[in-house]
């Protein structure tokens, strides 16, 4: 008997690398000539993946003509459609019955890494199982295969947006499919992805042509990292070499002001899972959350979880990296950047201290009150004590190692009402639980 994995349809739905027109994020740093260099190297990588494994037959789903990095062993069939749901949504259409499997161009770590595909080509892979599902580290989704292609399984599914992987999920089981997830996998839209992803797969033709065209180390040479920017986000998770490359997320990290005086940050906390005093925040919120500075994720996975509407927002790449890979939707911006869905977000978190943020406790309560929805809630963490100070402060390591100077704030609870009141905020309730003070507050009626 044939194995099923041998009667799947491989389509790899791709663009022809044609400068300008593909791989246009990674410009600047790189030229549209080399940003196409970089996609014809994927493309080949990937092509090769599929080349490799088993399948009934392969086919490339383009946007413009085959070229010579084309192989042989590949039908070739024109994208069409408008969006990029209806693109896919047409490529599993063109397919004539039988499982198919579809992946695209921006994981060339595929040809070094099989294994990320193998459990959906095993030979026992449909077995009570209607539809593979991979995620992609940036919320949307590098594989997707069903047992009985239905076009209708994508076409309205949002794309190009953090919460695409989600979506296309929800689309599969809402319509009773047992799905099975493939790993999570990084896939390259930016210069910063292009480098981890040589890094990833340092063997293929992207890796090669990745260190032709910069020279540069990879990632995993690199020392410790302080993510922030000049709004002045704490950064949230620091990544420290290691044994083998990999890399760990723990402290002890501080906040040091210039006159030595050090604050803690409470890193390993940040990274393990919501306890009783996040908890204790998380079951008052209300609607769909915004997490603020999320940090690791804890508190959007753990929203998620449950079945809640969420988004973190954070500066730091790895921070956001890692949320995602908790099974958070996150999104690597600043809270003053335009964001997903203002004004309509039925509660904030400022949690860790992150009223601190950008180091003016004002002008953040007064972004956050265009974010959530005419009498939205906020949830504030507040420092312990008493305090209202405004402070510039580095990163440290405790080992001489610091980071650029950035403002910061630390607000007690009252004064965290009292700048509430001056932004239009209403304070409804604080508690505490441990050594953790909380603040919820309502905003205004109207703007």
């Amino acid at each position: 008997m044939t194995p099923m994995s041998s009667v799947t349809t491989l389509l790899v739905i791709a663009k022809a690398p044609v400068p300008g027109r593909v791989k246009t994020r990674l410009t600047p740093p790189f030229t549209p000539e080399e940003a196409a260099g970089l996609a014809e190297a994927a493309l080949r990588d990937t092509c090769d993946a599929v080349l490799a494994a088993p399948a009934r037959r392969r086919v490339l789903v383009l946007e413009g003509a085959p070229g010579p990095w084309l192989p042989p062993g590949f039908d070739v069939v024109r994208q069409r459609g408008g969006g990029l749901d209806e693109r896919l949504a047409a490529a599993f259409a063109d397919v004539a019955g039988g499982p198919a499997l579809l992946v695209g161009m921006d994981t060339p770590q595929l040809a070094s890494l099989p294994k990320l595909l193998a459990p959906a080509l095993a030979p026992d892979a449909w077995d009570g199982c209607d539809a593979w599902f991979g995620p992609a580290q940036d919320g949307g989704f590098w594989a997707l295969g069903l047992a009985a292609p239905d076009p209708a399984l994508l076409r309205g599914v949002p794309m190009s947006t953090p919460f695409t992987g989600a979506a296309q999920r929800a689309r599969l089981t809402d319509a009773g499919l047992r799905v099975r997830d493939l790993p999570r996998v990084l896939d390259v839209d930016t210069a910063q992805d292009a480098e981890r992803v040589a890094a990833l797969a340092p063997g293929g033709r992207f890796a090669a042509e990745y260190r032709r065209l910069t020279g540069a180390p990879t990632a995993a040479t690199r020392g410790v990292r302080h993510d922030h920017d000049d709004t002045g986000h704490r950064p949230a998770l620091v990544r420290r070499p290691v044994r083998g490359g990999r890399a760990q997320e723990r402290g002890p990290l501080f906040l040091r002001r210039a006159d030595g005086w050090l604050l803690p940050l409470e890193v390993e906390r940040w990274c393990a899972g919501a306890d009783a005093a996040d908890l204790s925040a998380l079951h008052r919120c209300e609607g769909a959350v915004l997490d603020i500075g999320c940090g690791p994720g804890r508190l959007v996975a753990a929203l998620a979880a449950v079945g809640r509407r969420t988004l973190g927002v954070d500066v730091s790449e790895a921070a956001v990296e890692r949320a995602r890979g908790l099974g958070g939707p996150a999104l690597r911006r600043s809270v003053f950047d335009a964001l997903p869905d203002e004004g309509t977000w039925g509660t904030a978190l400022l949690m860790d201290g992150n009223v601190g943020i950008g180091g003016d406790p004002r002008a953040l309560l007064a972004r956050v009150a265009h974010l959530v929805s005419p009498g939205g809630l906020l949830i504030v963490e507040a420092v312990a004590q008493d305090v209202d100070e405004r402070v510039e402060v580095r990163v440290a390591d405790g080992q001489g190692a610091t980071g650029a100077l950035f403002p910061w704030a630390r607000l007690g609870v009252r004064a965290v009402e009292r700048h509430a009141r001056a932004t239009g905020w209403r304070p409804i309730a604080r508690w505490e639980v441990g050594d953790r003070w909380f603040v919820a507050l309502r905003s205004g009626a109207s703007r």
